[in-house]
């Protein structure tokens, strides 16, 4: 996507802050637009805080003078893009702003452990805890979810009770 050099682009940061709110990163989404942000109260700003409305926070992040340079400063997990159309205050023109976010799934990791994987080994010592956060993260990596929660005190506190299904 090589755009014209003269050309600018805004990226911006929106984060769903609302009661309500899925957990980061799902609650974080990037766009880049070729029209200069503004705030709430209708100054344009290249950078800083732009304001909060309908449990949205957002942030303009700078100004680029590629589009690649502006997704460079996307972290690398904001890699699905969805894109929709506005309408340009100044111009009337519609263009396209490019969304970004992380489609990683985030779980809890007391539904991790009880969602049907068996480790066997960890009740007879053949594992340590350690071994096993290790294991459950190299799982989750290779699955694409992000894992919510201390990973070590849920393990801890599904063998004491010994409700978890995810050790035989």
């Amino acid at each position: 996507m090589n755009q014209s050099s003269d050309k600018k682009y805004y990226l911006m940061k929106v984060i769903d802050v609302g009661q309500k709110a899925p957990v980061y990163p799902k609650n974080i989404t990037y766009a880049i637009s070729s029209i200069v942000p503004w705030t709430l109260s209708e100054k344009k700003t290249k950078k800083g805080w732009l304001g909060t409305l309908n449990n949205s926070s957002e942030y303009a992040l700078g100004e680029f003078g590629s589009f690649e340079s502006a997704f460079g400063e996307i972290p690398v997990n904001f890699s699905d893009r969805k894109d929709m159309t506005v309408t340009d205050p100044d111009t009337g023109r519609d263009i396209i702003v490019y969304q970004y976010y992380d489609p990683r799934d985030v779980w809890n990791v007391t539904d991790w452990l009880n969602s049907g994987n068996y480790i066997v080994g960890i009740e007879t010592g053949e594992y340590t805890i350690q071994d096993v956060v290790d294991i459950l993260l190299r799982e989750a990596k290779n699955e694409n979810i992000i894992l919510e929660g201390n990973i070590e005190e849920e393990i801890e506190q599904c063998l004491e009770d010994r409700k978890c299904l995810y050790f035989e």
